[in-house]
């Protein structure tokens, strides 16, 4: 029994080899055909990357696992139902993208998406800065919204060309390029933001420009930096105490405008309404 194994072990081996030598479509028209092996092959050739795009925009190694699971399910109930009408290589990523998305938004349901989902995966212990990176990283990417997030990984990670971006998320070549131009001027701030200095950010938080604060820059600095946010909560909280002392009752503060105008010498009439209890 087990020289039979072994053979029929070395019989799916040689199967296996020549398929791994064609190319994507071809092994997409064969396993649309029922042919299992060559479905093994697209899976050999893509489980890592696609596990990467998925554990990049989920920033959980467990659910990448399930989203990846969906992901080449469901690629291989849509080749069994009919042919793949264009490029395999985006239609996966697409499929991909799609589950991750999904993941997301459920867990949206429980929990929003914050900082302490991001550094769930773990480089070596030994490299401690290198971790803190990845985890900056991974705030950074899960701030940009999910096409900017997505485009960016498919780029960059997976050395998608900008025709297949536009497959994956049926849009142009110029649009997925510049999709991912926006990405990148985006995290090109945060790390500016990261970088800022203490001082700057503090008076800029003491201006109170609101527009300014809620900016990319502001709140980048602001993520990774106890100090200063511990400085925004002190003055919001200072705003929340001083906006509980009382105001003075209507008909002293008439008395006291009163008294004032009446000892520079003028003379006055209140208008009827106005400081009235």
């Amino acid at each position: 029994m087990a020289d039979v194994a072994a053979a029929q072990g070395s019989v799916a081996r040689l199967r296996a080899a020549p398929l791994r030598l064609l190319g994507d479509e071809r092994l997409a028209d064969l396993a649309a055909r029922g042919d299992r092996h060559a479905f093994a092959a697209i899976y050999e050739r893509y489980h890592k990357p696609l596990y990467r795009y998925c554990v990049s925009l989920l920033g959980n190694p467990e659910d990448a696992r399930d989203a990846l699971q969906t992901t080449l399910l469901a690629a291989l109930r849509g080749l069994e139902r009919r042919p793949l009408d264009g490029a395999l290589r985006p239609w996966l990523y697409r499929i991909a993208h799609n589950a991750s998305v999904s993941q997301i938004r459920a867990r949206r349901d429980q929990a929003e998406l914050d900082e302490r989902t991001a550094p769930t995966v773990d480089p070596p212990e030994r490299a401690v800065a290198a971790r803190e990176r990845l985890g900056g990283l991974l705030r950074d990417l899960h701030s940009l919204s999910t096409r900017q997030r997505s485009a960016l990984l498919l780029r960059e990670l997976s050395g998608l060309p900008y025709a297949e971006i536009g497959a994956t998320f049926a849009i142009t070549p110029a649009a997925a390029r510049q999709t991912v131009f926006d990405a990148r001027s985006a995290l090109a701030e945060l790390a500016a933001g990261h970088d800022e200095q203490c001082s700057t950010i503090r008076r800029t938080l003491s201006d109170g420009d609101r527009r300014v604060v809620r900016g990319r820059r502001v709140r980048s600095h602001l993520a990774g930096c106890t100090t200063c946010r511990a400085f925004e909560e002190h003055l919001r909280s200072r705003l929340r105490v001083l906006a509980l002392v009382p105001a003075p009752p209507a008909a002293a503060a008439a008395a006291a405008l009163q008294s004032f105008l009446g000892a520079t010498g003028g003379s006055f009439a209140l208008v009827p309404g106005v400081l009235k209890g």
